[in-house]
Formats: C-alpha cells, structure tokens, sequence
C-alpha cells in the first residue's frame, strides 16, 4: 500500500513540474519560511522488519535571494517492528534545496541533506546513526506568503547502509518580504509605412511607391522631371541626361551607329620599296588607329607588271611591310593591329601598257572602319 501512494505522490509532483509555466515576473523573495509536513515513510531493514507508517515532520528554514535555501527539519514515524513492538524513527536533518524557474507560481525543486535517524524501542537501547537524503519536488504559490510543498526522497543510513523512502505533503509559510511584480515592457509600436514613402498606410492612396520616390501628401508620385527631358523621375531609368538630347521612353539616350573610315593609299618607284606619295594619308590611319583603338587595318601591297610574276610577289610584300613599319616605329600604332599583304601584279588599276599606268599600279593601299555610337541630337 505505502509504494503505491509514494508513486501516486512522485508521479503527481512529476507531472506537476513538467507542467510548470510562468505566471509572473517578480524579483526572487529572501525569507524565514515554515513548514508543516505530513507524508509516508517505507524502509528495507529486514533484519528488524520495520513496517512503512505516516509522519510527520517540520521544517525551518531561509529562502536566499538566490534560487536555493536552507531549512532544519524534525520527522518523525511513529511505527512497529514485525515482532509487534513499537519503534518511533525519528530524523534531524539539515537540507539544501534549489528552485527551478523561481519566478513562476509552479516551481520544481532538488533537494540534498545530511542529518541523524534514531530508532528508540522500549525492547532495547536508542540507536542513533548518521544519514543521507536526496529527493525532488515542487512549490505552488497559493498566496505571495503561501505555497504548497510536495517532494520524495531516498535516505541512506550510513552506519548500519539502510534505506528508506519518503513522500511529503506539506503547507510553506514565508516570512519575509516580496516584491510586487515587475510590470511587462511593452514595445512602442510605430504607425505602419510599407513603401517606406513617408506617408503611413493609412492615409497612403498610393502603396507600393518606389523607394525614393517624391511623393505628395496622399503618397502618390509628384510629376517630377529632374533632368528636363520629358520623361517624370518615377520612369526615368537614366536620370542625369543632358537637356535636349533624344530620349527613349526610359529617359535613357537615343544612339545612333556610325561607320568612321580611313584610307591609305602611297605609291613606290619602280623596283623597290622607297614611298614618293602619300605620306600624308600614313597620318591620317595612325591617327585613326589611336582614336578607335578597336579597329585593325590590313596593308595591301601590289606592283606594276614588268619583271617576273614571283618576283613582283616580293617586291609587294616588302612595300606592305614597309609601310608596316613605318606605321608602328614612326608613328606608335600596336603591331598587333596591323597586318601587310603582298599581291604582286595580280590586282592592277590601270593599263601596264603606259608609264603612268604603271606607276598607279606599284602601290599600297588600306582602309580601316570603326562603328561609333554616338547621342542622337
């Protein structure tokens, strides 16, 4: 009977911690507390066969402002022995106990002790003996200076290494001074503004307005157009545009695409590279080159047809070469950039037949091309 009502009362104070929520938030209290307590004691001595029987019991002690505290207690059992003749077990101890979640109304608790256990017999003489305890329970305030108190323990006799076991039920009065509950912070909320516009949702006729956007007082857009160029500034993706340039329905520029070209054409004496013509037109491609630093340029070389075909071929390609060169050490222009082809006299523009003809046709010709985009106006 006694293990069923100790497992009764350990599942109850069990259930009674896990269930434990905050009620409110106070500062810990520092006290006096008394307690009477009423409970069942069960032991394994088998050699004296003690049968199980209530107790009772009262307890001294000093809530710290901490979560622990001290209390002296008196129990005791008045019960028998299997050979019918009376025993009282008696206990002074002194324990240590630790709250959990101190600022609730339901709060669980360790408990740790050291104390004496005597046994006193009418058959023979008192026996005192050493002994240890270790338990858990649980505090529900009833009142700010009340709580009921509820916990089981194992206790170990260190002399004679008995065991027996306790459940208690008991009323914790406090004496002492408790502070009144800490009043909960409430965070100030700010009026809503989702668009972040200025203007609060609630007078807000225009959600969702694009962030920076200038806005009147009902939080819609103001037709405003910075840069002049037709296009307000809730639309303009290019904000900064010149006054007066074409626009496209962004506000960004309006470009056009132009072909930029330069020639080149200097002309040789016959059979060699030596340039007589064109000088001039050398300045211009290099100038060319540098302002669109882009464009390539291939050199063709060519030549009149007196002489052998292979021959001519060379005679070509050095004059290409030549204007090459020119063009990189004279006048700074990347090499990579240029190429030199020689074609013989395979690509003639006028007649071979006359000396004037002759001399168009020992010549180097190119042209290079650049694509420029430039604002249309």
């Amino acid at each position: 009977m006694y293990q069923v009502q100790v497992k009764r009362l350990a599942a109850f104070i069990f259930a009674s911690g896990i269930a434990a929520v905050s009620v409110q938030a106070e500062e810990r209290a520092q006290g006096l507390t008394l307690t009477p307590m009423l409970g069942f004691s069960g032991y394994d001595m088998v050699d004296a066969n003690v049968k199980e029987a209530a107790h009772y019991a009262l307890g001294v002690g000093y809530q710290l402002s901490s979560p622990l505290s001290v209390e002296l207690a008196y129990q005791k059992s008045p019960t028998e022995t299997g050979y019918g003749t009376d025993l009282d077990v008696e206990q002074l101890r002194a324990d240590l106990m630790y709250d959990f979640m101190h600022s609730s109304k339901l709060r669980p608790y360790l408990v740790a002790g050291l104390g004496q256990q005597s046994y006193k017999n009418d058959d023979f003489a008192d026996e005192h003996n050493d002994f240890g305890n270790l338990g858990a329970g649980v505090k529900f305030d009833v009142h700010p200076k009340v709580a009921l108190r509820g916990d089981v323990r194992a206790n170990h006799d260190f002399n004679e290494s008995h065991n027996s076991y306790t459940a208690n039920l008991g009323v914790q009065f406090f004496f002492g001074k408790t502070s009144s509950p800490k009043p909960m912070a409430v965070a100030a909320v700010a009026p809503a503004d989702a668009d972040k516009d200025g203007v609060k949702d609630e007078f807000d006729q225009c959600a969702n307005t694009p962030a920076g956007t200038k806005v009147d007082v009902n939080g819609c857009a103001l037709a405003v157009d910075s840069d002049g160029d037709g296009v307000v500034d809730t639309a303009d993706k290019c904000p900064d545009t010149k006054a007066g340039a074409k626009v496209d329905a962004d506000g960004c520029y309006l470009m056009i695409t132009e072909d930029k070209e330069a020639t080149l054409h200097v002309k040789f004496a016959h059979d060699s590279d030596e340039i007589v013509e064109g000088h001039d037109s050398l300045q211009k491609v290099a100038d060319f080159m540098r302002s669109y630093p882009t464009a390539d340029i291939t050199i063709a070389g060519h030549s009149d047809s007196r002489g052998d075909a292979a021959y001519n071929q060379k005679l070509s390609q050095k004059r290409a070469d030549a204007v090459r060169t020119i063009l990189i050490n004279d006048f700074g222009v990347d090499g990579t950039r240029v190429t030199s082809v020689g074609y013989g006299e395979e690509q003639p523009i006028a007649s071979n037949d006359t000396e004037e003809g002759r001399k168009q046709n020992r010549r180097v010709t190119a042209s290079v091309k650049a694509q420029v985009e430039t604002i249309k106006q």
